[in-house]
């Protein structure tokens, strides 16, 4: 991580890449949607028609998002929306319910209009400027499978970025006026860093800045709770203590891991906690790991049903299959 300590943080300027408007009863519509109105654990049903007693496709969680429009039907006129008393305007949409097409998971298919709000998906561009000892942090609130892409370019040449994985302060990736494109391991606030260098902030220099940031792929999906149990009062299906060096340490210890099983063919984030207090969080997709929020490359070894997965010289995890997909 370069330079953390020498950036002062500002009040956080979170981006929002879902926006909180309503949807709206206007013929033309968003290009994307996010699911609203819908419990946490509940999810919206994608069924084949425009009709409650249709074929049921999907379940599109409650917090799923970038689900791109192909048009709605039904709901009200802009007439309507503007004449009506809130009693008529009920009526109405019971006589005639509001239903959207859309994308989600390779799927097409029809949900019931109101429980979507607008989206803003695909690419953001932020601007601002640093000075001296003082950066900036963009928030991006990203799943699981997601892909983040950014590019940092600034007019001074010793502008950088960190891009922290949520409750971290470790960066998992660091550069100068640079690209980067990553598969996000796990759900949470990744925030982007923006600052000036040592040398630079000391000189109290500025520098204006330009930050693209694309959230981009479908999420994972958590199995449900009644499929399999979580544990209580935490987002994980189970845990177990296993094999390990952390980071910085080299020497063998037992730490905690926690799992997050996905719908999908043995997906599941393990996040590891180990007596540093540094959590580490590795993404599996077919039972291999393909994605983590180390800074260093990974790498595999397998013993019988065991993944020791390695990041630099020393640290590493001992992760059993059953861990990943269950007893």
């Amino acid at each position: 991580m370069l330079d953390v300590g020498h950036v002062v943080r500002p009040a956080l300027l979170a981006i929002l890449l879902t926006a909180s408007s309503a949807a709206s009863a206007e013929a033309a519509g968003p290009d994307h949607f996010r699911v609203t109105g819908v419990a946490a654990g509940s999810t919206l049903t994608l069924r084949t028609e425009p009709r409650a007693d249709a074929a049921r496709l999907a379940r599109i969680p409650a917090d799923a998002g970038c689900l791109r429009s192909q048009g709605c039907q039904g709901g009200l006129s802009f007439e309507e929306f503007s004449t009506l008393s809130v009693t008529e305007r009920e009526q109405r949409l019971r006589a005639n319910p509001r239903w959207c097409k859309v994308d989600y998971g390779g799927r097409s298919g029809w949900v019931v209009g109101k429980h979507l709000a607008e989206a803003a998906c695909g690419e953001t561009t932020l601007k601002g400027q640093l000075k001296g000892r003082d950066g900036v942090d963009h928030v991006v609130h990203g799943r699981a499978g997601q892909t983040l892409s950014l590019a940092l370019s600034a007019r001074h040449p010793q502008a950088a970025f960190n891009l922290l994985p949520p409750r971290s302060e470790l960066a998992m990736r660091a550069g100068e006026n640079a690209s980067y494109q990553t598969i996000l391991p796990a759900d949470g606030d990744y925030v982007v860093r923006i600052y000036l260098m040592r040398a630079a902030a000391r000189r109290n220099e500025r520098s204006d800045f330009s930050l693209k940031l694309a959230l981009t792929g479908m999420a994972l999906t958590p199995i449900p709770a009644a499929q399999d149990a979580l544990i209580r009062g935490t987002p994980f299906h189970a845990s177990a203590s296993i094999a390990c060096v952390p980071f910085l340490k080299t020497v063998p210890e037992t730490c905690e891991a926690f799992v997050t099983r996905y719908v999908g063919d043995r997906a599941a984030t393990v996040e590891v906690r180990s007596r540093n207090g540094t959590p580490r969080r590795i993404l599996f997709d077919k039972g291999a790991p393909v994605a983590s929020d180390s800074p260093d490359p990974m790498n595999t070894q397998r013993t019988g049903e065991v993944n020791r997965v390695g990041f630099g010289s020393d640290e590493h995890y001992d992760i059993p299959d059953v861990l990943i997909s269950g007893g």
